[in-house]
């Protein structure tokens, strides 16, 4: 804990700048500040308030917390705007990272700040500045030290420069999306230091203009060597951020909390929104021209797709439509039958605030709190989340409803693009708390119309999945789209795919709960390859990048299911039933177990237990489902699957394939849980 570095404070602030004199020659990674219990997660995201409003609206959220949440990494904004945070845990500051337009409004306070940062940690702060530094020439001593940390020097004005003459010095590091071509306009005199590297610049009358440069502990980026426009108002790549942010710390192997993966398989969710839910085919809600949404929605996905887990979100005003009052029992009638399917979890779709708390389309039934009771007492059962309309930023009132209710809420929100810059991360910071994103497929109707769009979702699962497995597979289907023979199709394919054997499903309520794992999860080191996974939640899989030379050590670890390799990534699946798992690694080769270990499952796992020539897991699922092991090749199984509790006994007799893999088929339904017995002679 520290106090806020002041302009008053000269004590402390010369040693702070003693400290940074000092610390120049320490290495930057791995990092860790003094006296930290567990690995460093949070990024400090400096934003200034007067330029963009809410931390929701600031580029480091829109574009850098996808990056960062898959290399493990959370978002905790400080506005420099306001007063600077006068206590802060610097045990759980992996770095800092800003993306400012201009001149912050006091650099001064800031530079001092940052420097107390540093000094309270022990070590030089890792530092990734986007766009402007927030520090100009001639600045303060700390002012010119957080300059001197981005190896950067600064001759006061501006240049202009023609669009003509860049030189890229690390050509690795641009080019992911779109080439380096900065435009042509008037750009700050940043030069580099001795000592630090120019990564990239630009010829001007003046002389070069450095647009980003590296040291040690910081790396500077120019908004053009950042991002670049894409010509339809959106965004592209031009550095690699994966390579960028690792100056946050090389510390691979180690474990990364995943949001994308459960027991070894990518995740998949299916959410139904009310969007036209009582417009007809080829009219509107008044006309007799064809079926409703509501029933092209039970004909296309409730009744063949009664296998996968839907989460139905459903609006008072749709189920009542006062224009329409005729519609008003069909409609009902419709969604009660849907809700009878053990599959289908029932939320209540809510139009939300934005950000300054005022309400962009204020919801019929009112508050969350009244339209969770009055969905509940038209249907006949209580709602177990709150869907968010598309574009919705929930109010404090709004988090607060839900979290009173101990509900699940996710969505918002924008559809998931064709380009890593328009990947919306897992969740969004509120007032109130964090909003969990759909982040998937076809929020729209139009999307699922759109035939460009239709054509561009295999592509799209493909890109997302590798060389690195960016988000989970959700489909957000509305209403709506039920009423476009092709969308009807696509929408058919779409969850034809969720079906396959690379994914396995979940409800969206489970996906919140995992995304709140990742923020409270905690990784404690415990020696060379050894880690306590603590606080966790849901979140159940742990990932290590670049992990081609480690395997598990089965025989060290604790709370651990099995593991599997996707890539150049190994994936660890952790035991629900153990909410304290440590993992080993080691990177000797492991002798044949007698025991099977898991590979991947395609229904949720727990409680696996090790018999003397085998184990024991509880299995789960929403309809029948295989999981994978790895056992020697040609070894011979017993399996001896009972329902719970006390249920019908079933015995399979299994082989090993050539590769030593060992299919076990499952016969699981909504609401049944099996005890599986896997033995073999030894």
């Amino acid at each position: 804990m520290w106090a806020q570095v002041r302009s008053n404070g000269l004590s402390l602030l010369i040693s702070a700048l003693l400290f940074l004199i000092t610390a120049q020659s320490m290495p930057a990674t791995p990092f860790s500040c003094a006296g930290a219990q567990s690995i460093p997660r949070d990024i400090v995201a400096l934003y200034d308030s007067r330029v963009e409003p809410a931390p929701a609206r600031t580029k480091l959220q829109r574009y850098a917390a996808l990056p960062l949440h898959h290399l493990g990494y959370a978002l905790r904004f400080v506005d420099v705007a306001t007063t600077l945070p006068q206590v802060m845990d610097v045990t759980r500051v992996a770095g800092v990272a800003s993306w400012f337009d201009a001149v912050v409004s006091d650099p001064d306070l800031l530079a001092d700040w940052l420097s107390g940062l540093d000094a309270a940690c022990g070590a030089l702060l890792p530092h990734v500045a986007f766009g402007h530094p927030g520090i100009a020439s001639p600045a303060s001593k700390t002012g010119q030290a957080l300059l001197d940390k981005l190896g950067l020097t600064q001759v006061p004005g501006v240049v202009a420069y023609s669009g003509q003459g860049v030189t890229v010095n690390d050509p690795a590091l641009f080019g992911l999306e779109a080439d380096l071509l900065p435009p042509a306009g008037l750009y700050d005199r940043f030069g580099v230091q001795a000592g630090a590297e120019s990564l990239a610049q630009i010829d001007t009358r003046a002389g070069p203009v450095v647009l980003a440069s590296r040291t040690s502990h910081a790396l500077y980026l120019h908004g053009a060597a950042a991002l670049a426009e894409d010509g339809r108002g959106g965004a592209l790549w031009v550095v690699d951020p994966f390579a960028a942010f690792a100056v946050f710390g090389d510390r691979a192997p180690w474990p990364i909390p995943d949001t994308t993966t459960l027991n070894n398989r990518r995740l998949f969710m299916a959410t139904l929104t009310p969007q036209n839910w009582t417009t007809r085919q080829g009219g509107d809600a008044a006309q007799t021209v064809g079926p409703p949404a509501h029933d092209l929605l039970q004909q296309t996905v409730m009744q063949p797709f009664a296998d996968l887990p839907l989460t139905l979100a459903i609006d008072m005003a749709r189920l009542s439509p006062p224009a329409a009052p005729a519609a008003a029992g069909p409609s009902l009638r419709a969604a009660q039958q849907m809700l009878q399917q053990p599959t289908v979890v029932l939320a209540a779709w809510q139009t939300a605030s934005d950000a300054a708390g005022n309400r962009t389309t204020a919801p019929p039934a009112g508050t969350v709190t009244k339209a969770l009771s009055d969905i509940a007492a038209l249907v006949g059962q209580a709602p177990r989340a709150v869907v968010w309309a598309p574009g919705s930023s929930p109010s404090t009132a709004d988090l607060a409803a839900v979290t009173a209710g101990q509900l699940a809420a996710f969505g918002g929100g924008d559809s998931a693009g064709a380009t890593l810059a328009s990947l919306p991360p897992p969740s969004v910071p509120r007032a109130g708390g964090v909003q969990v994103l759909f982040g998937g497929w076809g929020p729209t109707a139009a999307q699922w119309s759109d035939p460009l769009g239709l054509h561009s979702l295999a592509p799209w699962l493909a890109w997302t999945d590798l060389p690195r497995r960016l988000v989970p597979y959700h489909v957000v289907i509305p209403a709506g789209a039920m009423l476009d023979p092709a969308a009807r199709n696509a929408v058919t394919r779409a969850l034809q795919t969720g079906r396959q054997a690379e994914y396995i499903p979940i409800s969206g309520p489970h996906y919140a709960a995992i995304v709140a794992g990742f923020s409270t999860a905690r990784i404690v080191t415990q020696g060379a390859l050894r880690w306590d996974i603590l606080d966790r939640g849901a979140l159940q899989t742990l990932r290590f990048d670049d992990a081609q030379d480690v395997t598990l050590d089965a025989a060290a670890s604790r709370g651990v299911l099995g593991q599997g390799r996707h890539g150049t990534a190994l994936y660890i699946a952790l035991d629900p039933a153990v909410p304290e798992a440590r993992i080993a690694l080691t990177t000797t080769l492991q002798q044949p177990s007698p025991r099977p270990t898991l590979t991947d499952s395609g229904l949720q796992l727990s409680d696996l237990r090790n018999l003397p020539c085998g184990v024991s897991v509880t299995a789960e699922g929403f309809a029948p489902g295989q999981v994978d092991f790895s056992a020697t090749p040609g070894a011979a199984f017993r399996a001896t699957i009972t329902a719970m509790p006390g249920g019908a006994i079933t015995r399979l007799d299994l082989v090993a394939d050539p590769q030593g893999r060992l299919t076990l088929p499952l016969p699981t339904r909504p609401g049944l849980r099996v005890l599986v017995d896997l033995q073999t002679t030894c």
